[in-house]
């Protein structure tokens, strides 16, 4: 069978970002509580879906936000003495059933994380920053046909003064400024 739009668009954003130089990442569809609360989420608002059996306390919840799983991975990477990190992952988050519906909302995402000193010796050393991730996102978009801005918003677990809402002002009537994403320092 053909791939579906939606698998078509997956490859292009995968495509775009590998090409960018961001790996890939898989984690696990369920996190810390804590985590979970400590960073944004498009949907502050709704609750995290609490896990009956879960393997600890450390993955007790499905997550709403790709971001925790992305931040321990550099943290892990850092400490084996990675220099620098560029991550992304795409995946579902989950929430509460919407209305009429008798599973999780399960919407996919894509969230990427970068940090750390690129370069040598031989060249100039570069620090990746908040501009970098921003670029990336930007260009991500221009890839998609999307227009991006950022909209300053003090989030948490961001650095205040360092972090934005993503929002699309084209979309018209339907969507004119809805937030789509957020971007900050950590």
């Amino acid at each position: 069978a053909r791939p579906t739009p939606r698998q078509v668009l997956r490859e292009k954003v995968r495509d775009y970002l590998a090409a960018a130089g961001y790996v890939e990442t898989v984690h696990f569809a369920f996190g810390d509580p804590q985590a979970d609360a400590a960073y944004p989420s498009l949907r502050p608002e709704a609750q995290p879906l609490r896990l009956k059996n879960p393997l600890s306390e450390s993955y007790s919840v499905m997550r709403r936000s790709l971001v925790p799983n992305l931040i321990d991975t550099a943290h892990f990477n850092q400490r084996r003495g990675a220099r620098a990190v560029r991550f992304f992952e795409i995946a579902s988050v989950y929430y509460p059933a919407l209305p009429g519906e008798p599973l999780p909302d399960q919407p996919e995402h894509v969230a990427l994380l970068c940090g750390g000193t690129v370069g040598d010796p031989w060249q100039r050393e570069i620090t990746l920053d908040f501009y970098d991730a921003k670029g990336a996102l930007e260009g991500l978009g221009d890839a998609l046909g999307i227009r991006l801005e950022a909209r300053p918003k003090d989030l948490p677990g961001l650095l205040a003064g360092s972090s934005a809402e993503l929002v699309r002002p084209d979309r018209g009537d339907a969507g004119d400024g809805k937030v789509v994403g957020f971007l900050g320092r950590i």
